[in-house]
């Protein structure tokens, strides 16, 4: 029997090997994992992997691994992203469609210098690449094959089944997220929430911290939404967010930002994050609004209110916008405390506002509401109290106004108990 006779039974046996033991799995993860194992097996090879490309970005992803010795999505010598500067023969390759086949790494060692350094780094003999291009694009990739390593055509067939799966996680995972608020009535439109923390909302879902997993990335969309008239280069960013470790970072940023860029594809079709001539801003093709510049907007309407109906409405639809600092994680940070304190004293000035025209009216029940959930984000704040137990006072609770004033004293420094004791004279002495 003939070498290619050989490889053709090798390669139908292991078909049908691989769909009967793939064939009650579901999660598209173990099917791809599945795929690796199959494909180490079928070149007696030392490792298979996905790595997925960001050819804008310049970078690899290794997504799914398999390792002959120790199993999948063990340690691997490859980090986290690759940059493809030394990769630039793959990345033609993945343009022009073609696969890949290098049997001796020493073939290229004066040609490709860099490319071969990369191989000695990841321990790399031989290897073998099968580009996919279905929902994103890369390689599937055999490290090491001991046989059939001049013959690539069980690996192309993986590759498409590997790019099959991985669609199918991208439609998973997007499932999970389709909770569009009621602002987001269009596929350019992106809502993106600060106060308290950080979500992101757009027609087809929700991104949240837990799902973005990287306190890093978060830090630079905030950032960047903080200054999204103007681009930001990845030293001012590392500069402002991270200035104890600025050349670290600065090398960084980008692997950040394609790391988030990849997952917010999966609630839309186009970047938020836009790369402009080395720098990066806030893409002006989206229609991007937070609830801070949505908050200034109905602040701005209730100024402009030609009457007091109108203007509580507006001041009512600012106050419940605001549910704490402006990304709590890092609102003590020098770069965006300011920018925090500054809507802290702004919710307290639109409180302060609806409060004393609530009163004009004489609406003491929705005063307590209102200030009984304001004081749940602002804590030990004098005329939050000043107006709760003026509501109560103004419907007959006195008992339950002095047990709030005994509160307040166990809040309040010693100065602002005395003010709101003062306020509060003032007010049962004119009332």
């Amino acid at each position: 029997m003939n070498r290619d006779s050989t490889y053709c039974i090798a390669y139908e046996q292991s078909l049908t090997l691989l769909e009967r033991e793939l064939y009650h799995l579901r999660n598209p993860d173990d099917i791809i994992i599945g795929v690796l194992e199959a494909v180490c097996s079928f070149y007696e090879a030392e490792w298979s992997g996905v790595l997925d490309a960001d050819l804008e970005m310049g970078i690899w992803t290794p997504i799914w691994w398999y390792n002959t010795n120790t199993g999948a999505m063990q340690e691997t010598r490859l980090r986290a992203f690759e940059i493809t500067d030394g990769f630039s023969r793959w990345e033609r390759a993945l343009k022009a469609g073609e696969s890949i086949i290098l049997s001796d790494i020493e073939s290229i060692q004066n040609d490709l210098p860099e490319e071969y350094g990369e191989y000695i780094r990841l321990g790399v003999q031989n290897i073998m690449g099968a580009p996919y291009y279905k929902h994103s694009m890369g390689f599937l990739v055999v490290k090491n094959p001991k046989k059939y390593a001049d013959q690539i055509s069980f690996l192309q067939a993986m590759a498409y089944v590997v790019a099959s799966e991985a669609g199918e996680r991208k439609l998973i995972d997007g499932a999970k997220m389709i909770v569009p608020p009621m602002m987001v009535k269009s596929l350019r439109e992106v809502y993106i929430c600060l106060f308290s923390g950080l979500e992101i909302y757009t027609y087809h879902g929700k991104l949240n911290e837990e799902r973005i997993k990287s306190p890093k990335i978060c830090r630079i969309l905030v950032y960047l939404l903080l200054h999204k008239k103007r681009s930001v280069s990845a030293r001012e960013l590392a500069e402002q967010i991270w200035p104890n470790d600025i050349e670290g970072m600065v090398s960084g940023v980008r692997s950040l930002i394609y790391r988030f860029r990849k997952t917010f594809r999966l609630i839309c079709d186009e970047d938020l994050i836009e790369t402009v001539e080395g720098k990066y801003r806030i893409n002006p093709n989206l229609t991007v609004a937070t609830d801070l510049e949505i908050l200034d907007h109905l602040y701005s309407q209730a100024s402009c209110a030609e009457n007091d109906r109108s203007r509580i409405h507006f001041l009512k639809k600012a106050a419940y916008l605001y549910k704490g600092g402006v990304y709590p994680d890092a609102n003590t940070e020098h770069w965006l405390m300011p920018i925090s304190v500054d809507y802290q004293l702004r919710f307290l000035r639109i409180e302060e506002e609806l409060l004393e025209l609530l009163a004009n009216k004489g609406g003491y029940q929705t005063i307590y509401d209102e200030t009984k959930r304001a004081l749940s984000i602002e804590k030990g704040n004098m005329i939050l109290y000043f107006w709760m137990i003026v509501s109560l006072v103004k419907q007959g609770t006195s008992k339950s106004a002095q047990q709030v004033l005994h509160s307040a004293k166990s809040c309040l420094t010693h100065a602002d108990y005395c003010e709101l004791i003062n306020k509060l004279k003032a007010v049962m002495t004119t009332g």
